[in-house]
């Protein structure tokens, strides 16, 4: 099986916990992880043993799978624009 990779949003209790759930798969690798705290998503790479923060979301790169668990009443403010200039930045050429 090929490399699977996996960017985070939100480095709430349940984004630490799924990030180190997915960091024990062999063909999972974790990679970026943003959020709103710093220390907040610097607890996220600690407990999961791997992944990186970024401090803006244009720094994330592209992944097979993106998780955001933030809060609903903040998901809004998450700057969407921002969100959608990342994913067009990085979405594969083969996506659908």
């Amino acid at each position: 099986m090929s490399e699977f990779t996996v960017n985070l949003i939100g480095a709430s209790r349940v984004g630490q916990t799924l990030l180190t759930l997915f960091n024990v798969l062999d063909y999972c690798r974790v990679q970026d992880v943003y959020s709103a705290s710093q220390s907040s998503a610097e607890k996220a790479v600690r407990r999961a043993g791997a992944g990186r923060v970024a401090t803006d979301l244009s720094e994330m790169r592209a992944a097979n799978l993106w998780i955001i668990t933030v809060p609903a009443h903040k998901f809004l403010s998450l700057h969407l624009t921002s969100l959608q200039r990342v994913w067009q930045r990085t979405a594969q050429p083969n996506d659908p």
